[in-house]
């Protein structure tokens, strides 16, 4: 499995080539002419989720990253995360947790 912490939530990506033709994908591979491009079925759920796993994630393993990966200058980040940024990712499971917890409370008043 790849480290979760690396990953950003995103959106549809977009680019067009030289010769004028272009493309779209959505965050899951799905093309335009896919059933469900762009569906926000899963979305806002999916999102909530990915920081709870980040941290989940970072208690699990520890600061030390499970693969790296390159920004848009082509370097890479770094094999260990600082205290700081470890204690932020474990933080997030403990914020999304209780978040998750208030939002169950609220389905059960309606």
């Amino acid at each position: 499995m790849p480290d979760p912490r690396s990953v950003h939530w995103g959106g549809t990506i977009m680019w067009g080539n030289n010769d004028g033709t272009g493309g779209a994908m959505d965050e899951y591979g799905r093309r335009p002419w896919n059933p469900g491009f762009e569906a926000n079925s899963t979305k806002e759920r999916e999102y909530k989720t990915l920081p709870w796993f980040q941290g989940e994630f970072a208690a699990m393993v520890g600061p030390r990253r499970r693969g790296r990966t390159g920004s848009p200058m082509n370097e890479l980040g770094p094999e260990t995360d600082s205290d700081d940024y470890h204690q932020y990712h474990l933080g997030l499971r403990k914020r999304t947790y209780k978040e998750r917890q208030v939002e169950k409370g609220r389905k059960k008043e309606t």
